[in-house]
């Protein structure tokens, strides 16, 4: 299987920026990984996982089967740094 080179979304760098500055750290994952960004707090036992969108970005078929897969575990498709706070804080 072949993975194109990963680009990130516009909006990332001001998600992990919010993030950061709210306490959490970011780790931003790259190809073949199915998300963005694994999102966690030190000291507290729980990751999430986040996928970042533009305003009309769509999943690939990938992220689609890995949302299938791991259904009931903490995981977002954000769009704004303030989605992604509120998806982190229901989880850590």
């Amino acid at each position: 299987m072949r993975y194109t080179k990963n680009k990130r979304d516009a909006n990332e760098g001001a998600i992990v920026e919010y993030l950061r500055k709210c306490g959490y750290y970011c780790w931003l994952m790259v190809a073949p990984c199915p998300f963005d960004l694994l999102v966690w707090r030190k000291g507290v036992p729980c990751f999430v996982c986040l996928e970042v969108k533009t305003a009309h970005g769509r999943a690939t078929e990938a992220q689609e089967r890995f949302w299938e897969w791991t259904e009931g575990l903490p995981r977002y498709f954000v769009r704004t740094p303030e989605a992604a706070l509120a998806a982190v804080q229901a989880h850590c």
